[in-house]
């Protein structure tokens, strides 16, 4: 399924659970491929939502010599959206290798599990969302992954429309996974007594938690502390967890 610029996929308002800081919602529509498909949506433009719906059945493709393929595997896929994407109230499950690939926008009040099944993809992007540029993540359940929970690789791009925001992942519950529950890659070369505002923010997370040196972490986005130049802040102006 594509969704191109505007596209909002939305199905019937199910229950919603609470569980320690998240609240996810209990989708009553159920998407599944027909065939094999190697992702399940992808969002291919501007402003796109995808909300209540159960999402499951992306089939990862390897190579002759078993080396996965890039995104392949996943529930969604979303390097070709913007800062404008959403999904909201999905639960995300039973794909080989991740539940969203190339993440981007917001990720709210949603469930994950469950998302590595072809351990081919363990160390690849094998997680429950994986980005490459900045995202919000906030009020997910993300349990039972056999690879990370919320994960911004390598750079972890800005995104102009996110403006101070950055990577922001916070009142999420992230437990039981195989891997990091949140990872971050990575601090700017030479960062010394600032931080960059692409920055993990508080969870509960009971797995593996990645934090790379030099790396703050805040209970609220850097532009509500008065971040205007996240590479020079002062040691005492923020107390690291």
């Amino acid at each position: 399924m594509r969704l191109k610029d505007g596209d909002r996929l939305i199905g019937q308002t199910g229950e919603t659970v609470t569980r320690g800081p998240a609240t996810y919602g209990v989708p009553e529509v159920e998407i599944r491929p027909s065939t094999s498909l190697h992702k399940i949506i992808a969002a291919v433009g501007k402003d796109i939502e995808v909300q209540w719906v159960d999402i499951a059945g992306g089939v990862g493709k390897t190579t002759t010599d078993g080396q996965p393929l890039t995104g392949t595997g996943a529930g969604i896929t979303a390097s070709s959206a913007d800062g404008g994407f959403l999904v909201r109230y999905a639960v995300i499950h039973d794909n080989d290798a991740g539940g969203i690939l190339n993440a981007k926008g917001r990720i709210l009040n949603s469930e994950f599990y469950d998302n590595t099944q072809n351990p081919a993809f363990l160390g690849w992007n094998a997680s429950a969302v994986k980005g490459i540029t900045e995202f919000e993540a906030a009020y997910n359940y993300v349990h039972d992954e056999q690879g990370n929970g919320m994960w911004c690789d390598v750079g972890c791009k800005n995104d102009p429309a996110r403006e101070d925001e950055g990577f922001w992942v916070h009142d999420n519950l992230t437990v039981d996974n195989g891997r990091s529950g949140i990872r971050y890659e990575h601090s700017p070369d030479g960062l010394a007594t600032g931080v960059h505002a692409s920055e993990p923010l508080i969870n509960l997370a009971l797995t593996a938690f990645y934090v790379p040196a030099g790396l703050l972490l805040f209970p609220s986005p850097p532009s509500s502390q008065g971040l205007t130049d996240p590479y020079a802040v002062p040691d005492d102006s923020l107390t690291p967890l």
